[in-house]
């Protein structure tokens, strides 16, 4: 039985919980590829915008952000309690964030 509505009696997260953090990372994952990926495409052509969110952004802003959301994903891929949950794309995402910011 749970000891609140997010943790068991064991002090692990509860399924719902675990749930809803996997979300959390893929859209960390989806922010931190959006603006990485956006910076690859650049140049004159059609899809010059591909995948960039924050267009109107700064470059400082725009690696703040990242910056954010890879400190966030590492403290929820460093929980232990996650299971058989694949966390390939999030420690990419955490690759790739950390080399945009530089």
């Amino acid at each position: 039985m749970a000891t609140s509505k997010w943790k068991n009696e064991d002090g692990t997260r509860t399924d719902e919980k675990l749930a809803i953090d996997y979300v959390a990372i893929g859209h960390g994952v989806e922010v931190i590829n959006s603006i990485v990926q956006a910076k690859k495409v650049g140049g004159n052509g059609p899809d010059k915008d591909m995948l960039c969110i924050m267009n109107n952004e700064t470059d400082d802003h725009k690696k703040e952000i990242v910056s954010i959301n890879v400190t966030l994903l590492e403290q929820m891929v460093a929980k232990t309690d996650w299971g058989s949950e694949d966390m390939t794309d999030a420690n990419k995402a955490i690759t790739d964030g950390k080399a945009y910011v530089g």
